[in-house]
């Protein structure tokens, strides 16, 4: 495979990872039970999802990051 396609490549799985992984975890991962009468404070929310997601979360969008210099440096060359 020659490099600028492997670049692309991961070029592209990096986006993914940077941007559109942290907005689905953001969105679909309760940080906590939400029910009827159930009062739930922003603070014990990020609490909970940070413990629960958040840092498999910002390991992967570090990973992507660096895909994402690894992936512009195969293509630039």
């Amino acid at each position: 495979m020659r490099r600028s396609t492997l670049g692309k490549i991961l070029f592209i799985i990096g986006i993914y990872l940077t941007f559109i992984f942290p907005i689905l975890s953001l969105t679909l991962n309760n940080g906590g039970d939400i029910s009827f009468g159930v009062q739930l404070d922003p603070l014990s929310y990020w609490v909970t999802w940070l413990m629960m997601y958040g840092f498999f979360t910002i390991l992967l969008t570090e990973l992507g990051v660096f895909l994402i210099i690894l992936g512009y440096r195969y293509i630039k060359d």
